[in-house]
C-alpha cells in the first residue's frame, strides 16, 4: 500500500465511516485504489471460483459491501458537505465505479458457478418436498 493510500480514510478498515476525516481530496485516490483492489479480488475469484457458499457468495458479498459502504460515505458527505470539489471528484469517479459494478454483475465465470449452486439448491429443495 502506498503512503498516500495508507493515509486515506476511505481505505481504512472501519465499522463506521470516519466522516470527519474524509475530504474531497480523498475521493479520487481512495476510490481508485479501492476499485483496483476489488478488481484484483474479482479476477482472483473468477480464476478460482468454487460452487460452494463460502468460496463464492461470501467473497462476492464482501466485495459488494465494501464498495457500498465507501461509496455511500462519499455520497453522504457530498449531500451534507457539498462542495464543487466533492461534486467534481464524484463525477470523475462514478463511471469507473459503474464499470466495476457492471463487470461484477456480468461475470460469466461467477454466473456459471452461481447457476450450478442454484440448480443444486433447487434439486435439494425438490427432494425434501417429495
Amino acid at each position: 500500500m502506498s503512503a498516500v493510500s495508507a493515509n486515506n480514510p476511505l481505505l481504512k478498515n472501519f465499522e463506521f465511516p470516519p466522516f470527519d476525516a474524509i475530504d474531497a481530496c480523498h475521493v479520487r485516490p481512495g476510490m481508485r485504489a479501492l476499485l483496483k483492489k476489488l478488481d484484483d479480488d474479482l479476477i482472483e475469484l473468477e480464476r478460482s471460483v468454487e460452487p460452494c457458499w463460502p468460496k463464492l457468495v461470501e467473497p462476492l458479498e464482501k466485495m459488494k459491501d465494501r464498495l457500498s459502504v465507501v461509496w455511500g460515505a462519499v455520497n453522504h458527505l457530498k449531500a451534507v458537505k457539498d462542495t464543487s470539489e466533492f461534486r467534481s471528484a464524484i463525477e470523475e469517479i462514478q463511471p469507473e465505479k459503474v464499470e466495476f459494478d457492471l463487470k461484477l454483475g456480468q461475470s460469466k465465470p461467477i454466473y456459471n458457478v452461481m447457476q450450478n449452486v442454484m440448480h443444486f439448491i433447487g434439486s435439494k429443495t425438490m427432494e425434501t418436498m417429495n
